[in-house]
């Protein structure tokens, strides 16, 4: 994927370059060759054709559903690029779909419901693998990147956290079942 950086500030765009090229796209060389854009919205470098995707590095208390915070660290900033290759959108049941880049759920309807990117991973690896469960491990491994026998209640903490969202959702997109230690996403279910 060709992404351009935009920033008035030369220094914040070499980084975010090199960010991009870590990431695994390519540097875009002009908007009308660019299929994303990152654009420092701290430092403003002119029109962005609205035609093009973007995520804006925002100041801490912008709250903005396509945006990184400052002061930015790398690693989340490349999480984020690596969703672009994953798929951007997972289409769940009643007329709701997973946005990845933007961290929430849409409704056909217009509705939407925010969620984190732990969330987002969660609910995208359960559907990819659905109609198979997903084994405790698994989802640690690939949401978390964790590996071996690990003792923390992060995955049940984020599980709860998941289902309660859902659960407040009308029509509902799906439920998560665990069983057995594994868990399977259940579309259209009705929250129990």
């Amino acid at each position: 994927m060709q992404i351009v950086a935009k920033s008035a500030s030369a220094s914040i765009t070499r980084l975010l370059e090199a960010i991009i090229t870590q990431s695994g796209h390519s540097v875009a060389k002009s908007d009308e060759a660019a299929d994303f854009v990152i654009e420092d919205t701290l430092h403003p470098a002119g029109n962005i054709p609205a035609t093009i995707p973007k995520l804006m590095l925002v100041d801490q208390s912008a709250a903005h559903e396509n945006a990184v915070a400052c002061p930015l660290r790398p690693e989340r900033l490349i999480q984020r690029l690596a969703m672009l290759d994953s798929t951007q959108s997972v289409s769940l049941s009643n007329g709701w779909t997973l946005d990845m880049l933007a961290r929430s759920m849409h409704h056909s309807d217009g509705m939407s419901c925010a969620l984190t990117e732990k969330e987002c991973s969660l609910l995208k690896h359960l559907a990819q693998s659905n109609p198979a469960p997903m084994g405790r491990d698994s989802l640690l491994e690939q949401v978390w990147g964790v590996q071996g026998d690990v003792d923390t209640h992060t995955l049940e903490t984020h599980i709860y956290r998941l289902r309660a969202k859902l659960s407040e959702l009308t029509p509902h997109p799906c439920d998560i079942i665990s069983q057995s230690g594994a868990y399977t996403l259940v579309f259209g279910a009705n929250p129990g």
